[in-house]
């Protein structure tokens, strides 16, 4: 089989436009012989071919292989209904047997049909079993990284809605994070890395839907090695959905951030041009672009820029702004202040597993291939608001003194966008819950009372420390002969590149 073939029978909408033209084809042939035998009067036997090209124009311009892919059945038929009455104008002017036309179309409809309506109703009835499987919670959640800031309030939230959880993570801050729910028989947790295949495989088997929220998240950590961030941001989210696709998985829930949007001096929507400024965003970018590219019918992700998170969880991090701004007020008594007059969207870490928690519910309809803005238009607010609110709120530091703001150099840093969040109110009825206050209320309260027992600026706290040690693991032997990566793939053509080079020398 040639490699042309093979990308016409593997991709879904090539494989269509193949059959479609087939079965025009096929069509024509079978009623230009019917009438070959009764009657004289017919097309040239060449022109089976124009008509199935045709036939395919007028199913491109009405969208049969692109805007109405996903759409409904009877949309669908009716598309190809009007392709049909296109395509016996175009050929009127080349013919006079109209019964002729009139019967190659109407073969040609019913063979084009049949099998969209066959898929369609396996697919409602395969897409009904999977809603309702979901809502009585039978098959298990795979959240991958659910044991990370974000991951351990989904996990929670999850297990508190009746459902199963697996849990997919590499487990690089312990599994104390879940601690609290070691001895719930609803939990399940696999230990590994997304690029290692075995385990990928013992974790996606049989689940019903898969939560992405693994990666290397911020700015400075994602900077600390682009070969290390683009093989966890976007090479592993492309296993990932192979794997999901392989085990008929369809729901895909993917962790995006609104750094997507960069520097925009107007208010941001789904809609709005991309601007990233940063590694990070860009890698959010491509992993977006790898899902909703993929053209496979029974994969459905949906995309959820995240707004900056901040608020407590069972895995602090005190490298975001709001969460930075309550450490360094209780324990230094002085917030550093930085592009104080740049704008960012705010969302509590709780509000943020709520939200993945009602896209999981949605009707699939409803948020298949969507991208949704996580967050509220009242928590749009300047790095000085933010600021002011930990000194206002923390009042005096751990030695009782007053807490002082001070400015210090810009950095270099141009992110600056007020977000929109209509859709995700629209469509999913989601607002915020937690204020910014009582967000960094809780972590003050978290401080005085000694949860949080290192320093803040302890490596454990922070994105930043994490990578660095993934980077040493990452570049490590064990890891290219163990791991799917872009290291081994190198490692690979080294060797390879060794072996001839001795081969030539040997001859």
């Amino acid at each position: 089989m040639n490699q042309t073939l093979r990308s016409f029978l593997y991709d879904p909408v090539r494989a269509r436009i193949l059959y479609d033209f087939l079965s025009a084809t096929a069509s024509f042939y079978s009623i230009w012989i019917l009438f070959s035998v009764y009657e004289t009067s017919t097309l040239p036997l060449w022109n089976g071919v124009i008509y199935a090209f045709i036939f395919l124009l007028w199913c491109a311009f009405f969208g049969v292989y692109t805007r109405l892919r996903l759409v409904h059945i009877s949309v669908k038929l009716t598309a190809l209904l009007c392709v049909c009455v296109c395509t016996i104008v175009s050929l009127s002017f080349f013919t006079s047997s109209s019964f002729f036309l009139f019967l190659v179309v109407f073969v040609t409809y019913i063979a084009v049909s049949l099998p969209r309506l066959s898929f369609a109703f396996t697919l409602e009835q395969h897409g009904d079993f999977v809603h309702s499987t979901l809502g009585s919670t039978h098959l298990p959640i795979l959240v991958v990284g659910g044991g990370g800031y974000i991951g351990s309030h989904v996990v929670e939230q999850l297990l508190k809605e009746g459902y199963d959880v697996r849990v997919f993570d590499t487990f690089v801050y312990g599994k104390e994070v879940l601690a609290a729910f070691a001895k719930n028989k609803h939990l399940e947790l696999i230990e590994g890395d997304i690029s290692d295949m075995y385990k990928l495989t013992l974790a996606m088997q049989g689940v019903g839907a898969v939560i992405h929220l693994a990666g290397i998240v911020g700015d400075p950590a994602c900077a600390v090695d682009p070969v290390l961030t683009r093989h966890v941001n976007i090479i592993s989210t492309r296993i990932l959905k192979e794997s999901a696709k392989a085990f008929g998985v369809g729901r895909f829930i993917f962790a995006s951030s609104c750094s997507v949007y960069g520097a925009a001096d107007h208010v941001v929507d789904e809609q709005s041009k991309l601007n990233p400024v940063s590694l990070y965003a860009q890698t959010k970018i491509d992993s977006e672009e790898e899902l909703l590219h993929d053209t496979h019918d029974t994969f459905h992700p949906t995309i959820l820029r995240f707004a900056t998170v901040f608020g407590h969880s069972r895995k602090p991090r005190f490298d975001l702004v709001a969460n930075l701004f309550v450490a360094q007020a209780y324990n230094d008594g002085v917030i550093t202040l930085t592009g104080a007059d740049q704008w960012r969207p705010f969302i509590h870490v709780s509000d943020v597993a709520r939200a993945i928690i009602l896209t999981l519910k949605a009707p699939q309809t409803a948020v298949s291939r969507k991208i949704f803005n996580v967050g509220d238009e009242e928590l749009n607010k300047t790095i000085e608001h933010m600021a002011t609110y930990a000194g206002e709120i923390v009042g005096k530091n751990k030695k009782g003194k007053n807490i002082r703001i001070e400015r210090a150099q810009t950095r270099n840093d141009r992110r600056n966008y007020v977000v929109s969040f209509k859709r995700i109110q629209q469509v999913l009825g989601f607002h915020h819950s937690i204020s910014i206050p009582d967000g960094m209320k809780e972590m003050y309260v978290c401080w005085k009372d000694g949860i949080y027992t290192k320093s803040y600026t302890d490596g454990y706290y922070s994105n930043l420390e994490t990578a660095k040690e993934l980077k040493t693991a990452f570049h490590s032997k064990q890891y290219q002969r163990s791991h799917i990566s872009i290291m081994s793939e190198i490692a690979h053509m080294d060797t390879a590149r060794s072996t001839s080079k001795q081969k030539k020398k040997l001859n």
